[in-house]
């Protein structure tokens, strides 16, 4: 919604060739908007990979479900969206380099996938130790069942993300440079 609220704000300007000044509020907040929600597409792996090692790795609390995982999930966003912001709105603002929110864009994307891969084979290497036998005060059935939801959740969000990747990475390296 945002971002198609940031492309029909942009119409007129392209349609009736309106004028653009340089401190035109309303075509910053359109181009913001397009630059958060494409950071924000680009960044999901990411902020699901955040999600998930912290269920791995803090498994007891998690399975809890108390209100404070919400705050994991907030975070977890977060991380990821203060920095596009600060990136589209300094390049928007000519402040920067022109490239700057794109350098941004393909750091955090490249640890999203550093932190998702390693999370997932975290995962897969609990779980075939689990597999091979249970050793005392080391085995949970909580435990088990988080770490089987997370390697098939992850699998899954594999399978989702490949074909959208293969076809973007094309795509931005014919019109990104």
């Amino acid at each position: 919604v945002l971002s198609l609220s940031g492309r029909l704000g942009m119409l007129p300007y392209q349609l009736l060739d309106w004028p653009i000044s340089a401190n035109d509020l309303f075509v910053f907040i359109c181009d913001l908007l397009r630059d958060l929600v494409m950071g924000y597409c680009c960044s999901l792996l990411g902020s699901f990979a955040i999600e998930r090692t912290i269920a791995t790795h803090f498994w007891k609390w998690y399975e809890l479900a108390s209100p404070s995982t919400l705050l994991v999930l907030i975070g977890a966003e977060l991380f990821f969206l203060i920095p596009l912001t600060i990136g589209g709105s300094l390049t928007l603002l000519s402040e920067a380099r022109l490239n700057i929110r794109e350098e941004i864009d393909s750091h955090l994307d490249t640890k999203a996938i550093q932190l998702f891969l390693h999370t997932y084979f975290s995962n897969v290497a609990i779980m075939t130790r689990m597999e091979r036998g249970a050793a005392v005060g080391d085995y949970f059935v909580s435990k088990r069942f988080q770490v089987r939801e997370n390697v098939l959740v992850m699998k899954y969000m594999f399978r989702i993300t490949l074909v959208p990747s293969c076809l973007a990475v094309p795509a931005f390296l014919c019109f990104a440079f």
